[in-house]
């Protein structure tokens, strides 16, 4: 080969190389994703677009903030996360950042006892965890309703999308329901004759109180280190209710108090029906109740402050 053939053979060469290179690089150039950064809500999305080629895959730094896939990106808590579009010659990114502006109604609220309300979280939606620093102060449910259940002050606290939202709820006293007395046991018709000084029946069902809920004992004895007490649990309200607490129930005789407890939700959150009454049973236990106590004489009690959906 001659002097003059091999050195057109190297230009050629040379040429073919500096063609090819530029068109792998104006190709990579004009790969490019419709966004460089982004804002966005958590619980919402956005699409990233890619030009000049198709993805090999689509990747986040940060998967609890933004996850992505197919380019549709889904914001999950506050933060920063840059997502990537990787293809066969170039990787482009999108930085995201997620945003949570959400708000309760109300950032203090001041209730009597059994007085109810309803938080609800703003400029954001998705799943509410809800829990009260003090249940036994307020309590609230799976819906955002507080209700009062003791004099005293509390946080209610709200979980969307990792960010804690607050609100001061205090409870003012309210009346206390009154004692009700009744008389010493009673040995009514086919019953058991009530033990002496630590068992008592009374099988009457009591009279429903207009706008209370009231809670009567029915039969009291001890077991097992404990004292029991089943009673009626009577719906005045004029509604069907369900999910009846009682934050304090105590019971004395005339030797003075006998138990007292917090109880919260009870009947296993049955349901009510208006003007009617279901049973259910107590257990005080030793340390809540002075076992073996006499329950002869005169016995009266109180239920502070029942909530109720």
């Amino acid at each position: 080969m001659s002097k003059n053939r091999r050195r057109m053979t190297a230009l050629v060469m040379t040429v073919f190389a500096l063609t090819l290179l530029l068109s792998v690089q104006v190709f990579a150039a004009t790969v490019k994703l419709n966004k460089t950064k982004a804002s966005v809500n958590v619980g919402k999305k956005i699409r990233l677009e890619l030009t000049g080629a198709e993805a090999e895959k689509w990747t986040t730094s940060n998967k609890a903030v933004a996850t992505v896939k197919n380019g549709v990106v889904t914001a999950k808590k506050a933060g920063t996360a840059t997502i990537k579009a990787v293809t066969e010659n170039k990787t482009v990114s999108c930085k995201v950042t997620v945003k949570n502006p959400a708000v309760l109604s109300k950032k203090k609220v001041s209730l009597g006892i059994n007085q109810s309300v309803t938080l609800k979280v703003k400029k954001v939606t998705g799943k509410t965890v809800w829990r009260s620093k003090n249940s036994s102060v307020a309590y609230v449910n799976s819906e955002g309703k507080v209700t009062g259940l003791k004099a005293g002050s509390t946080y209610i606290i709200a979980a969307v999308y990792g960010k804690k939202l607050k609100c001061k709820v205090t409870v003012k006293k309210g009346a206390q329901m009154p004692d009700t007395s009744m008389m010493p046991p009673w040995n009514h018709s086919g019953e058991e004759t009530p033990k002496a000084g630590n068992e008592y029946k009374n099988y009457n069902t009591p009279a429903v109180n207009y706008g209370q809920v009231t809670i009567a004992p029915r039969h009291l004895y001890y077991k097992n280190n404990s004292l029991y007490a089943e009673c009626y649990v009577l719906n005045g309200m004029g509604r069907t209710i369900s999910n009846v607490s009682v934050s304090d129930f105590q019971i004395s005789g005339s030797t003075g108090k006998i138990a007292q407890a917090a109880f919260g939700v009870i009947c296993g959150g049955a349901s009510i029906p208006a003007n009617g009454s279901v049973i259910t049973t107590f257990r005080f236990p030793a340390g809540y109740a002075r076992i073996n106590a006499s329950l002869s004489g005169a016995l009266s009690w109180s239920n502070y402050c029942n909530s109720f959906n």
